[in-house]
């Protein structure tokens, strides 16, 4: 057990390596962040001590990947299988507990501390017969992939949209169009196989644009209902609404440019805090999109040329 987490240890620090990041100072800026955003929640909605133990354990519940899980299966005896799986779960959700204590939140720290638990056993043991229909067309893929993955939470947001109305709550109606925005970047984490790049047969130019032009289409058709319902009920503040929007079109932009600057590996961190950074200062988009596409063309180039 002590091994398993030690190697997991090493390789989170490795990956920050990998990626130009002292493992240290990525922890502090994590930090910094997840206590921003965790301030922002409590302070900001009134429905935050049932907010954040659903943000918790959505986040928790990446650690239930059914691959990575079986793969575990096959490597442990089920009962030691049980105790890291618990483990993992509390030490994933323990930044959140403690963030509860320190402001005196003890239903949503109790709430995360018996759920995190029980996750181990109900993550991806709920088996959908038929796949989950989208608005979104065949191509590009990462919508559709990404909107079945994240369906719990796309559907969470409009419930918030739609409570933030009844409540009167403007800020709960901002929670969820920009936790709506910014989902996409999870679509765009995982690179496909260079055979389905190569199958375009396009210039490393033509498949980007066309690539962007869908992304763009496929975005608006995520944000823009909880957007036009929340500019409509909440007309005071159309103007930020719209800003939320457009934000969107950029950040997946990005993330889809990111995706491919990174050809054929995984995201890296890098690409991680730029989209980040992206987010608290948009103005950002106008420098690290063209940035990025020139990345992309190169890394593309071998392939579709």
């Amino acid at each position: 057990m002590n091994f398993y987490f030690t190697l997991q240890f090493k390789r989170i620090s490795r990956y920050l390596k990998d990626g130009g990041i002292n493992p240290i100072l990525g922890v502090i800026l994590l930090l910094i962040v997840f206590l921003g955003l965790s301030t922002y929640v409590f302070f900001s909605l009134s429905l935050a001590q049932y907010i954040y133990p659903g943000i918790a354990l959505s986040l928790v519940s990446i650690l239930g990947e059914k691959k990575r899980n079986t793969f575990l299966k096959t490597l442990l005896p089920q009962d030691q299988y049980l105790k890291i799986r618990v483990i993992e779960n509390l030490l994933f959700t323990l930044p959140f507990i403690l963030f509860c204590l320190l402001i005196w939140q003890l239903i949503p720290a109790i709430i995360i501390l018996v759920l995190a638990p029980i996750f181990v056993k109900l993550n991806h043991n709920i088996v959908l017969t038929k796949a989950i229909p989208t608005p979104f067309g065949k191509k590009p893929f990462e919508y559709i992939a990404g909107f079945r993955q994240f369906f719990p939470v796309v559907i969470i947001c409009y419930l918030l949209g739609i409570a933030s109305y009844f409540s009167g709550n403007l800020n709960l109606n901002l929670f969820a169009n920009i936790i709506l925005v910014i989902l996409p970047v999870a679509f765009f984490t995982k690179p496909e196989h260079e055979i389905f790049v190569w199958n375009y047969n396009n210039s490393p130019s033509k498949f980007l644009n066309r690539k962007i032009n869908n992304i763009l289409f496929n975005q608006l058709l995520l944000t823009l209902p909880l957007a036009l319902f929340s500019a409509i009920v909440f007309s005071e503040a159309s103007w930020g609404i719209l800003i939320f929007v457009v934000l969107g079109l950029g950040v997946s932009t990005l993330s889809l440019l990111g995706k491919y600057a990174c050809y054929p590996n995984d995201f890296n961190i890098i690409q991680t805090l730029a989209i980040g950074a992206c987010i608290l200062f948009p103005p950002l988009l106008l420098v690290l999109i063209p940035t990025f596409y020139i990345k992309a063309k190169n890394k593309l180039t071998p392939i579709l040329l």
